[in-house]
Order: structure tokens, then C-alpha cells, then sequence
């Protein structure tokens, strides 16, 4: 009987000890389930936020590279306006000063043209004066000339008519004398 007991005790003890081994064992293995399971989620966010902040890191590059690239073009686009803006105003004032050379110059022929006319009709006026009175002095000569001729050949008339008289009368004078 008592080794019966002791058996069943015995057995009791063995099935009580494999039990406590069992739940120790399942317990164990849930600690240890959940412990993988808290590593494996944690390396997941740690992913998840390495990718999330990889990702914010490369939008934020692009970003940065697209407005880098926006400010270039804007600024060579305004540098090409100033640089056509300069290129204009240098046209546009070449054009002004070679239309203001080209109108001074005009300007200046016309002033020189006007002069040398006026120039030309005050010769043209003095040589004509000057011819004027050269012919007026030639035909005051020619008459003054004309006149003494006539003057002295009337006077050469007047003499030889007084001679012929004197003559005529000396002849009459004779002639009574004699026939006295």
C-alpha cells in the first residue's frame, strides 16, 4: 500500500514537474514570440522612418534643385532682356546721332550753298556795275570826243566863212577904190 502510494506520488510529482516543464516551456516561447515580434516591428518603423526621411530628403533636394534651376533661368532670361534692352537703346542711339550728324550736314551744305549763291550774285552784281560804268565812261568819251569834232570843225567852218567875207570885202573895198 504504501509503495502504491509512494508510486502514485511519485507519478503525481512527475506529471505536476512535466506540466510546470510545459507551461514553463510555452511561456518562454510567448516571451520569446513576442520579443521577436517587438524587434521585428520596431526594425519595420525603423525602416519605414529611414525610407520616410530618405524620401523627405530627396524631395527636398529636387525642391531645392528646381527652384535652383527656376532662379538660373529667370536670371539669364533677365540678363538677356537687359543685354537686348542695351543693345536697343545703343541701336537707337547710333540712329539718332548719325540722323543728327546727317541733318547738321545737310544743314551746313545748305548754309555753304546759300552763301556761295549769294556770294556768286554779289560778283555777278559788282561786275555788272563795273561793266555798266566802264560802257556809261566809254560813251561819255565817245561824246565828249564827237562834240570837240564838230565844235572844231564848225569853228574851222566860221574862220573860213569870216576870211571869205574879209576877202570879199577887201576885194569890194579895192575895187571902189580903183573905180574912184
Amino acid at each position: 500500500k504504501e509503495k502504491a502510494e509512494q508510486e502514485a506520488k511519485a507519478k503525481a510529482e512527475q506529471e505536476a514537474k512535466a506540466k510546470a516543464d510545459q507551461e514553463a516551456k510555452a511561456k518562454a516561447d510567448q516571451e520569446a514570440k513576442a520579443k521577436a515580434d517587438q524587434e521585428a516591428k520596431e526594425k519595420a518603423e525603423h525602416e519605414a522612418k529611414a525610407k520616410a526621411d530618405q524620401d523627405a530628403k530627396e524631395k527636398a533636394d529636387q525642391e531645392a534643385k528646381a527652384k535652383a534651376d527656376q532662379e538660373a533661368k529667370e536670371k539669364a532670361e533677365h540678363e538677356a532682356k537687359a543685354k537686348a534692352d542695351q543693345e536697343a537703346k545703343a541701336k537707337a542711339d547710333q540712329e539718332a546721332k548719325e540722323k543728327a550728324d546727317q541733318e547738321a550736314k545737310a544743314k551746313a551744305d545748305q548754309e555753304a550753298k546759300a552763301k556761295a549763291d549769294h556770294e556768286a550774285k554779289q560778283k555777278a552784281e559788282q561786275e555788272a556795275k563795273v561793266k555798266f560804268e566802264q560802257e556809261a565812261k566809254e560813251k561819255a568819251e565817245h561824246e565828249a570826243k564827237e562834240k570837240a569834232e564838230q565844235e572844231a570843225k564848225e569853228k574851222a567852218e566860221k574862220e573860213k566863212a569870216d576870211q571869205e567875207a574879209k576877202a570879199k570885202a577887201d576885194k569890194e573895198a579895192k575895187e571902189k577904190a580903183e573905180k574912184e
